[in-house]
C-alpha cells in the first residue's frame, strides 16, 4: 500500500474548504479535483482496496477498522450528484469526518 498516496487522498476528503474550492473550480487556482479522483486516490492508486480485499492492512487493528468504515461510508455517497449538493450531503461529512480520523491514526502509526 501506498502510505503517501493515501495519506494525500485523505487529507482532501478531510477537507471541506479544499473540496468547495477545488472540486467546484471556484478557488481562481489552477488545482482542479473532484470526489471520483479523491477516492480513486485513496481506494485504487494506493493500493487501498487490494489491501482491504486482501485483509492485509497492516497491523494497527485501530486504523484498519477506521480504514474499513472509511470504504463503508464513502461507498453510500451518490457520487452522481451536482457537486453543490454532493458538498453538503450527509454522507459526505460523515466521510470527512471519518477520513479526518483515519489522518490521524495513520499519522500515529508512522510516528
Amino acid at each position: 500500500m501506498n502510505i503517501e498516496v493515501l495519506r494525500e487522498g485523505l487529507l482532501e476528503l478531510s477537507d471541506e474548504a479544499f473540496q468547495r474550492r477545488v472540486w467546484t473550480n471556484s478557488g481562481g487556482d489552477d488545482v482542479m479535483s473532484s470526489l471520483e479522483e479523491c477516492l480513486c486516490s485513496i481506494f485504487d492508486d494506493s493500493g487501498l482496496t487490494y489491501a482491504l480485499d486482501k485483509g492485509d492492512v497492516g497491523s494497527d487493528d485501530d486504523l484498519a477498522a477506521s480504514l474499513r468504515r472509511l470504504d463503508s461510508i464513502t461507498a453510500a455517497i451518490d457520487q452522481r450528484a451536482p457537486v453543490e449538493q454532493l458538498l453538503d450531503d450527509p454522507a459526505l461529512r460523515r466521510a470527512r469526518e471519518e477520513a479526518a480520523h483515519t489522518l490521524r491514526l495513520l499519522d500515529e502509526s508512522a510516528g
